[in-house]
């Protein structure tokens, strides 16, 4: 039996409204395993919607393959009192500050999982010449970047990981701004949405698991960018695998890779090519029918005539 390789994103939070905390990451967990013949659903979860109320942005959806689930990231903190600290999830969300109450980023690799399936969310700051700073959600990598307590900049949020194909997946959104007193994170690599100083987050990149960006203020608070929606990879040496169906199917060198942008059905039709079934302990069947070197059916000559 060979190996198969595959990639579960989680969907990715939403941002916070009004100098809003980044969304948290989707969850990003990475697996090497036989797979038998059978059919394997595969669920891919949808982002959070961005906040539009003063409520925190909303967390992400997860997404499963195989018994596995990688969790939605959490939605970024808003501006309202008791609702700065940003949610838990695959990765955390980042909080916002509002006057003194600077809150917290949200917890990642929630829940836990061996590795860690994302970060925390960064934390709040705030200064006395109303510079209120959000922190960026967590990415798949590292933390989400917590607002400046030097300058006047929210924090960014924390890069994805790099998958086998070379995508990074999974950053977190950046922290939003405000008009006049504080500039917006940016996006963390790998989809994550970068926050907005005079407008709406923006959203996470469709099919990365990257978080929203978080709301700036412009004589109003604005919303938090949604998170973008969840992944599933599956490759594999195309040599080693017979007929598998499902999702988008590209090939990549010696490799084919199954891409699902949607929930569906990967299905392994056979699980190992014919040059592999011909084969006895690893030796192909042609060479097993020698006598050193020599073909059983050359050997069963005189004078090089069949007998």
């Amino acid at each position: 039996m060979s190996t198969m390789y595959y990639l579960i994103v989680g969907g990715g939070g939403g941002g916070g409204t009004g100098y809003g905390g980044g969304g948290g990451a989707g969850g990003y967990r990475a697996f090497s395993e036989d797979l038998t013949v059978d059919t394997y659903p595969v669920v891919i979860g949808a982002g959070g919607a961005g906040s539009t109320t003063t409520d925190r942005g909303v967390n992400g959806n997860l997404s499963s393959f195989n018994g596995y689930e990688s969790a939605g990231g959490g939605g970024g903190g808003s501006y309202d009192s008791g609702k700065q600290g940003g949610l838990d999830g695959g990765s955390g969300g980042g909080a916002s500050a509002y006057g003194i109450n600077s809150g917290t980023g949200g917890d990642g690799n929630t829940p836990v999982t061996s590795p860690v399936q994302g970060y925390n969310g960064g934390n709040a700051a705030f200064d006395w010449q109303q510079h209120q700073k959000a922190g960026g959600g967590g990415g798949a990598s590292e933390v989400g970047e917590a607002g400046s307590n030097v300058t006047a900049v929210s924090g960014a949020g924390g890069d994805g990981e790099e998958w086998l194909n070379g995508t990074t997946y999974a950053g977190g959104g950046g922290g939003g701004g405000r008009q006049n007193y504080a500039d917006p994170g940016a996006g963390g690599a790998g989809g994550g949405g970068g926050g907005s100083k005079l407008s709406t987050g923006t959203s996470g990149t469709a099919n990365t698991g990257g978080g929203g960006g978080g709301g700036g203020y412009y004589l109003t608070y604005c919303c938090g960018g949604a998170g973008g929606s969840g992944v599933v990879l599956i490759r594999y040496l195309t040599a080693d695998y017979g007929t598998c169906i499902g999702g988008t199917k590209t090939v990549d060198g010696s490799y084919t890779i199954h891409t699902f942008t949607s929930s569906g059905d990967f299905v392994v039709e056979a699980a190992g090519g014919w040059s592999n079934i011909a084969k006895y302990n690893g030796v192909a069947v042609a060479d097993i029918a020698k006598i050193n070197g020599v073909a059983v059916a050359d050997i069963a000559k005189i004078n090089g005539v069949a007998v």
